[in-house]
């Protein structure tokens, strides 16, 4: 009997504190499991990463203050003996080989983390700054450096990755919260260009972090399909597997903009529905394109429209119910059985 391979992606679902699972070859929602043993509690689920060799699903809970682990089978399980604890306000996640990084926003940490066979091993917790408020996490192109931005200072800073944590290297000065300046989100490109989601100012920075500073921003303009006429405020970021394309969601416009990253202009802009947190590409099929619509409880898939030359143009192919408040999404790097 043969099997069928797939990619799997799984949503966080913040207020029903469940985690829905979607196979993304056939457009369909598997099933839904709680993100946390502790059902009479709201564990608030957020951040979301799946490990290297996609046989473990981690999941951040700001409720209970946990690291959740789901392991890989016919239906992924919830291994309870990996549950570990961290600091407070645990938000973003990202997987860099084997180790785990926890943006931990109320007590301005990071909590660095391996995982040994089905348990987790706390390795560090590296403070970034009183009141700094961490909030996005990405790796060097090379995966030997991470890169934290903080809401409250508008800092981007770079951490040595070392077999026992982290060790602070650098920071770039975006400008001042005065300034509008706070900053979410950050992806890096190939050449160690980030772009960075300012949803106060409604713009997205550019800096280049070989050198530490800021080379330029772009201004997100409300366009015209937005009909709830808000203005941008970008927060989920996704780059294209070959770096020419950004993909920025802004809740409040309700919508997707696209950025040519060579000429650093916007290229396309798409109404995706209410209140869109976060967006990702499918590993093997550049033109589709997932939104989650936090305001809608649901996954958008947009499929690219080939026939248009001049811009780029994406349209709502399909919209899949999830559970509620959905927050982030994760998808595996290759198909899995």
């Amino acid at each position: 009997m043969s099997t069928v391979s797939y990619y799997l992606a799984c949503i966080a679902n913040r207020t029903s504190n469940d985690i829905t699972f979607i196979n993304l070859d056939t457009s369909q929602v598997l099933y839904t499991k709680n993100a946390n043993t502790k059902t009479d509690v709201n564990s608030w689920p957020t951040g979301i990463a799946f490990s290297q060799n996609n046989q473990y699903l981690y999941i951040t809970n700001a409720g209970t203050n946990e690291l959740t682990v789901f392991q890989s089978g016919a239906q992924w399980s919830l291994l309870e003996k990996a549950t570990q604890p961290v600091k407070n306000k645990p938000g973003n996640i990202l997987v860099v080989n084997d180790k785990i990084f926890v943006v931990c926003q109320a007590d301005n940490v990071i909590a660095s983390l391996a995982q040994e066979k089905d348990k987790l091993n706390p390795l560090a917790d590296t403070p970034t700054g009183a009141n700094s408020l961490p909030w996005g996490v990405a790796s060097s192109p090379d995966k030997n450096l991470l890169y934290v931005t903080n809401y409250n200072n508008g800092k981007i800073d770079t951490y040595n990755i070392k077999e026992t944590g982290l060790t602070k290297f650098s920071s770039v000065e975006t400008g001042t919260p005065s300034a509008n300046y706070s900053i979410t989100s950050i992806c890096v490109t190939n050449k160690y260009i980030a772009y960075i989601a300012c949803p106060k100012a409604g713009i997205i920075l550019i800096a280049d972090l070989s050198n530490n500073r800021i080379l330029d921003f772009i201004k997100l303009e409300t366009p015209k399909c937005s009909i709830l006429n808000n203005k941008c405020d970008p927060l989920g970021l996704a780059l294209s597997k070959d770096y020419k394309e950004l993909y920025v969601t802004s809740p409040c416009a309700g919508t997707l903009t696209i950025i040519d990253t060579n000429k650093n202009v916007i290229i396309g802009n798409t109404e995706v529905g209410r209140w869109p947190v976060a967006v990702t590409i499918h590993p093997d099929n550049p033109n589709q394109i997932y939104v989650v619509n936090q305001g809608d409880n649901e996954l958008a898939i947009l499929n690219r429209d080939l026939r248009y030359v001049r811009g780029v143009i994406f349209y709502v192919d399909k919209r899949l119910k999830v559970g509620k408040s959905p927050r982030n999404i994760a998808v595996t790097s290759n198909p899995i059985v």
